[in-house]
């Protein structure tokens, strides 16, 4: 399960992956290794203030956080960012 919310330039985005979630073989094998605990995670990301080649300049990026949980047969966490590029990646 995934929910997106966008609010002015923040983004967030809350995830909940199971063990018995219908999905691709990658997915199954993720939860072969039996994980506990909680973590956290900052990344950079293309911002949206310059387009074309100039988007990928070192001063178009921004952070994005990941704050998540680690149970055994479930795995949660919550992304978050201020002004990050996002694109639609829904295949059909």
């Amino acid at each position: 399960m995934i929910a997106k919310l966008k609010m002015g330039r923040l983004n967030l985005h809350l995830v909940l992956r199971h063990r018995w979630e219908a999905g691709d073989f990658m997915s199954r094998l993720d939860f072969k290794t039996r994980r506990l605990g909680l973590w956290w995670r900052r990344d950079l990301a293309i911002g949206v203030h310059k387009q074309g080649r100039a988007a990928f300049d070192r001063d178009n990026l921004v952070s994005s956080w990941s704050l998540g949980l680690d149970l055994v047969w479930v795995r949660c966490w919550i992304g978050w960012d201020l002004g990050a590029r996002h694109f639609n990646t829904n295949e059909k």
